[in-house]
């Protein structure tokens, strides 16, 4: 609990699990009734949502709760926030500077990890991690099966088992649109995974930055760190959500926000695992399909009206079960092979290292 950045992390925590209600709370502090509830008839002593035996002119000291709990939530909070992206996107933008050239000969690819430089051009990359992670990017995006890695001086070579399989990358579908397209998706996904590799071994080097180890767990379950601005809009909505739901459009409000956000979430992909992807998107469109199940539970014929609320919530669940048989990730499998290569890893000796998915069917 008393390592470096444990602060931050045990806030960022209880950031997630409070924020929505605190911050809707802290709204409602503020509300005032002014009609009954037909909402058609003034009162001639508004009062207090929250406190019905108080009027709207008594008791200041819940407007100053108010005030300071929406400028806790509103301004401070948004603004640590703002900060410590960021921060991070100071920290992570080296990782921007290195790509990986790839060179086959003889059934052997030869991997070389450069640097780009101002003045100097490309320049080779002999850190033998960031190498390591060059060779990891390069399986783990291309094949899922056995590969023997070599390290070299300023390069690393890798030779695939001839039983391997083609892994489908999260670009394949330009394939299918655009013609010759496979080789530049196969790139892709090899830097995609190769950023990911080198964030990661950056936070690792980060052993003096509280605020960067604090926020490593926040940062981590995004593809890359920059996506962080997935946790902002998912707050965010879930604040929309909560305030709009009770107003007189909150049902194509709720619809647009919820539809939005699975739209989001399943074309941008911002998390590192695809399961998250997959859930997040599901669990948003399920809440709009419930919304208009409950509004329109009366007019729809009896079976749909009265299930399509329940059915709708239940998708997530049905998703979450079905990813039970694959819980593994190209990501996942990308983290455990790159530290199996550290720790088995010398010069000229070549290691067989397995990049394959763990499947239950």
């Amino acid at each position: 609990f008393c390592r470096p950045g444990a602060g931050i992390r045990l806030s960022l925590k209880f950031l997630t699990l409070l924020y929505i209600g605190a911050a809707s709370g802290s709204a409602q502090l503020l509300d005032c009734q002014h009609t009954d509830g037909t909402g058609k008839v003034q009162l001639d002593f508004p009062f207090r949502r929250l406190f019905p035996h108080l009027q709207c002119s008594e008791a200041e000291w819940v407007d100053l709760v108010g005030y300071a709990c929406g400028i806790f939530y509103g301004v401070f909070i948004p603004l640590c926030l703002a900060f410590l992206f960021a921060k991070q996107r100071v920290v992570m933008r080296q990782c921007e500077t290195f790509a990986i050239t790839a060179k086959i000969h003889q059934g052997k690819t030869t991997l070389h990890l450069q640097e780009a430089t101002i003045g100097e051009g490309w320049r080779p990359c002999k850190d033998q991690k960031r190498l390591l992670g060059a060779a990891t990017a390069h399986v783990t995006s291309l094949a899922d099966g056995r590969a023997v890695v070599e390290l070299k001086e300023d390069a690393v070579m890798v030779t695939f088992a001839d039983d391997v399989e083609h892994v489908e990358d999260a670009f394949a579908v330009e394939s299918y649109m655009f013609k010759d397209a496979e080789k530049k998706a196969e790139v892709l996904s090899r830097n995609s995974m190769l950023r990911l590799l080198l964030e990661r071994r950056t936070m690792e080097e980060l052993q003096d930055d509280r605020v960067m180890l604090g926020a490593k767990d926040l940062f981590c379950k995004y593809a890359k760190c920059d996506n962080v601005w997935m946790e902002v809009c998912s707050k965010a909505a879930a604040v929309v959500l909560v305030s709009v739901v009770s107003s007189k459009d909150g049902l194509w409000l709720s619809i647009a926000v919820t539809l939005g956000m699975a739209l989001v979430t399943g074309l941008v992909q911002p998390f590192a695992q695809p399961q998250a992807n997959t859930l997040q998107s599901f669990g948003f469109a399920s809440l709009a399909l419930a919304a208009v199940g409950f509004r329109y539970r009366n007019r729809l014929p009896f079976l749909v009206g009265k299930q399509l609320p329940f059915l709708a919530l239940s998708v997530p669940f049905l998703v979450l079960l079905s990813q039970l048989r694959r819980p593994d990730s190209r990501a996942s499998v990308a983290l455990r092979m790159q530290q199996e290569l550290e720790e088995k890893m010398r010069m000229d000796e070549p290691v067989e290292v397995c990049a394959t998915e763990v499947r239950f069917m």
